[in-house]
């Protein structure tokens, strides 16, 4: 097979149940010169029979690990095997629109020759309507209106040369922005007001089944260990506190306030020199006060009754 102008990373866990269908949606595109790095990640249901049917296209190229470590973790596998000159994530549960890579490569080729990254919308399979926010018209993207302005849920095509060695943190689950705030930084990024995939918010049956209870729960475990990573993420907080003050701050007190329960003083210290770097915002001091006097089990019951 000759070098691919995109590859697109499917990273897989027990979903052979609904993965035929982001598989299907990426075959069916009108734009047919691409590679598909699909990663089944340490599935223990029937998913390597599911796949079986597709691993003699020549357009796929199919990795099995055999432990699961997480989608990050799969992901981070899937970035190594790259040889596209562009690349895409595309999860396991989405659905691609079938003109997706035709209308997001025609961008630099129309607009601008020199662009490297290329966002689009996605539709909320809920709601049907933009699952991205902050964004109301086609523009130019620099890393100030990414991190300023966009929340939710986009999709994209990016320059594989932007990738170098950068890899997401497997310790921070839901907080890729620490990832792609470093390639948004050197990128020259586009984005075209339209949505080009189907975002899945509704969880099928089986998965859900598979889902402890812990999950559908706010649990300080988990909470404790993402912050105390996230403290060391230092282009994240640099950039949120330039771009978005109102997120710096937040996080910040959030990061001081899980760590304070589990009395981790370094931690917390950590969290509280941050916000003691912001003047004049006494609100957040205020709190940081009260619940030190409050001690760890009334804020820890405050926290499990959702009254902060």
């Amino acid at each position: 097979m000759n070098t691919p102008t995109i590859s697109i990373l499917v990273v897989t866990y027990n979903r052979s149940q609904i993965v035929r269908r982001a598989v299907d949606s990426i075959l069916a595109q009108t734009y047919q010169d691409f590679e598909i790095i699909l990663v089944n990640n340490g599935s223990t249901d029937n998913t390597s029979a599911v796949l079986a049917p597709y691993l003699d296209n020549e357009k796929i190229r199919y990795f099995t690990i055999s432990e699961n470590k997480g989608a990050a973790a799969g992901f981070n596998f899937a970035f190594d095997q790259i040889q596209g000159e562009w690349f895409t994530l595309l999860p396991d549960d989405d659905v691609l629109l079938p003109s997706a890579f035709e209308t997001l490569l025609k961008i630099p080729q129309n607009i601008d020759p020199t662009i490297t990254a290329v966002t689009c919308n996605c539709i909320d399979s809920s709601t049907r309507g933009f699952s991205g926010y902050g964004l109301y018209e086609s523009q130019f993207l620099d890393l100030e209106k990414i991190v300023k302005n966009c929340s939710g849920e986009f999709y994209g095509i990016t320059k594989t040369e932007l990738l170098g060695n950068k890899r997401l943190n497997v310790d921070l689950i839901g907080y890729e922005d620490s990832f792609w705030y470093q390639i948004d930084a050197i990128a020259k990024r586009y984005y075209l007001h339209e949505a080009h995939r189907i975002y899945s918010t509704e969880i099928d049956p089986l998965y859900r089944i598979s889902m402890t209870n812990e999950s559908h729960q706010r649990n300080i475990k988990r909470k404790v260990q993402l912050y105390s990573v996230l403290l060391h993420e230092d282009f994240y907080w640099k950039v949120t506190k330039k771009y978005n003050l109102k997120e710096f701050l937040m996080r910040s007190f959030y990061g001081w306030f899980f760590l304070h329960l589990v009395k981790d003083k370094e931690g917390s210290q950590g969290y509280a020199q941050k916000l003691a770097e912001i003047p004049g915002f006494n609100k957040y001091k205020l709190f940081s006060m009260i619940f030190t006097l409050m001690g760890t089990k009334i804020s820890k019951f405050l926290y499990v009754k959702k009254l902060v």
